[in-house]
């Protein structure tokens, strides 16, 4: 019976970067060395392939073909036990320098360290002269595959059948294969599948809009995807239920397609099987469960288990900002064998993904902090671990607003304090006559030291200050503030100190041209004898003087302009 089975997890498979540019992205992660396993096996045993021989030891990787299994050493040497009728099991003696190890029916195919690829089993199925450097192969039942590191495919058969063995013209940027019974599959690096042949008649394409694929494996007829979210998707023959995934399974970071069954590893290392268990293969045991690596066979699995290694991550991702392109970042060492990564718990920040291949790149869409953890899930240390990491998405910054500058208060020059006016020693000639009246409205042509007059200039400058004078000896009497009308106005008192006779009262005040504004006016002052000695009323005078005060001061004026 014709059959076939994969492991795409514990063999160590180099699946990612190639030559699309991964392999020289920013390294924040050197995945850690491959570390010895014990190796637990359950299913058929009637070739002795669900059993483990002791002299097996511990390993760090493993593939079951359809009843033998093929173990990996850390020293680069391979052991293999079950069925031996093709001699797939007789390790050819002094291989050393193994980097992968691919079982399929009753055949084998070895990747060495140095990109060569090797193989026997299946009654001498020969590897032909390949040109290039090699990062992964996939052993078949009727045909072999290997991946390049430029991302291309070749495959190959004794008796070629094109349509299952021959790529699709142009097939690049591939960083994952595997071959079924008939068909092949090939993941490319924006985590798109292809696959190709027609096996038993089943139509072979892949689900419509599949996309995020991170793990592929292919079983006799059917077919795995494991999707970046941590979910399966299955397609091709469904028989004995081989493609009815659990309901509810998620947080896979490893599958392996057997002949009719499937394996699925969490990222808390429970082992999930489902399909055809005539020997118990889906039967998982508590022995199995805790494992880091998985590979289901023809009727029966093998598990590594143990602690997962550290996924050494040196530096951790950077920050992103809502909006901004995020740095790309990759968890592959550029000098480490290529391997597949996915997130195994927790969330990538909104607007980011994480390819096949380990590179965190999108545009982050939300602010906030997502805190996930990677798992190597195909290479030589598959199911390593990284510690929690996490980014921490900023808002679109907001330019801040700037300050403006405090004004400058205006600088007001220092007021000049007001000068005190000193009258000249003087009475300087009038430019008009200065108005004089009595208290009480009545005019005096004389006063007596102690009365009260009311002095009035005009014609003055509006806001302007008139300074009112009595001489012979200049003394201030008061000041007044020209009102709108070019007046000013002051109730004054006769000094005491004045003497009998005849004085003058000025008024100093400014035009309304700017120029000095002399007004004058005649004052005779007599002691109060004088007054008691004539009997006669004093108003009478007092108005006769003025009078002839005003006059005088009119012919002065008129005489004054007429020079």
């Amino acid at each position: 019976m014709r059959a076939w089975t994969r492991s795409i997890v514990a063999a160590g498979v180099a699946l990612a970067c190639l030559a699309t540019g991964a392999l020289g992205a920013p390294a924040g992660a050197a995945p850690t060395t491959a570390v010895p396993r014990d190796v637990v096996a359950w299913g058929a045993v009637y070739n002795g392939q669900g059993t483990v021989p002791s002299w097996v030891g511990q390993l760090t990787a493993v593939d079951a073909g359809y009843t033998h299994t093929l173990g990996l050493r850390a020293d680069g040497t391979v052991v293999a036990w079950g069925s031996n009728g093709g001699g797939e099991s007789s390790v050819p003696p002094g291989l050393t320098d193994v980097v992968q190890v691919s079982a399929e029916g009753y055949n084998n195919l070895l990747l060495k360290a140095d990109g060569t690829v090797e193989g026997w089993g299946q009654g001498g199925r020969t590897v032909p002269s390949l040109t290039g450097t090699f990062v992964a192969v996939a052993a078949g039942w009727d045909h072999d595959m290997a991946l390049r590191d430029d991302g291309t495919v070749v495959s190959w058969n004794d008796d070629p059948l094109p349509m299952y063995i021959t790529p699709p013209a142009g097939l690049t940027d591939v960083v994952q294969i595997d071959s079924g019974e008939q068909f092949s599959l090939a993941l490319k690096s924006d985590g798109t599948v292809v696959a190709w042949g027609n096996p038993y008649g089943y139509p072979f394409a892949p689900p419509a809009g599949l996309r995020d694929v991170t793990a592929i494996s292919a079983g006799r007829d059917q077919a795995m995807a494991l999707r970046s979210d941590g979910t399966v998707v299955t397609w091709g023959s469904n028989g004995y239920g081989v493609n009815d995934v659990p309901a509810g399974l998620t947080g896979v970071v490893a599958i392996s397609a057997g002949y009719m069954h499937d394996l699925a590893l969490k990222a808390d290392g429970t082992v999930v099987s489902w399909g055809y268990n005539g020997y118990g293969q889906t039967n998982v045991p508590s022995s199995a469960q805790g494992a880091v690596a998985i590979s289901a066979g023809g009727f029966h699995n093998v598990v590594l288990t143990g602690s997962p290694a550290a996924l050494a991550v040196p530096t951790p991702p950077p920050a992103g900002v809502v909006g901004t392109p995020y740095p790309a970042f990759s968890f592959a060492a550029p000098s480490a064998a290529p391997r597949t990564f996915v997130v195994s718990s927790g969330a990538l920040p909104a607007g980011l993904s994480m390819s096949p291949s380990g590179v965190l790149s999108g545009t982050p869409t939300t602010p906030g902090t997502a805190t996930f953890t990677v798992t190597v899930a195909v290479g030589p240390d598959a199911g390593a671990v990284s510690p929690p990491l996490t980014v921490v998405t900023s808002p679109v910054p907001v330019p801040p607003n700037p300050t403006p500058p405090t004004p400058t208060p205006p600088v007001t020059p220092p007021v000049a304090p007001p000068v005190a006016f000193t009258p000249p020693s003087t009475p300087p000639a009038p430019d008009g006559v200065l108005q004089v009246a009595g208290l009480g409205g009545s005019l005096a042509a004389t006063a007596r030291p102690g009365d009260r007059a009311t002095l009035t200039a005009t014609g003055a400058a509006p806001g302007s200050t008139v300074t009112f004078v009595v001489y012979s000896t200049p003394v201030v009497l008061g000041t007044a503030v020209v009102d709108a009308a070019g007046t000013a106005s002051a109730t004054v008192t006769v000094p005491a100190t004045l003497t009998a006779g005849p004085h003058t009262l000025v008024a100093f005040a400014t035009a309304t041209d700017g120029s000095s504004l002399v007004l004058s006016a005649s004052l005779a002052v007599v002691g109060p004898a004088e007054l008691a000695a004539t009997g006669a009323d004093p108003t009478a005078p007092l108005a006769a003087g003025l009078a002839l005060l005003g006059a005088g001061g009119a012919l002065l004026l008129t005489t004054r302009r007429r020079s």
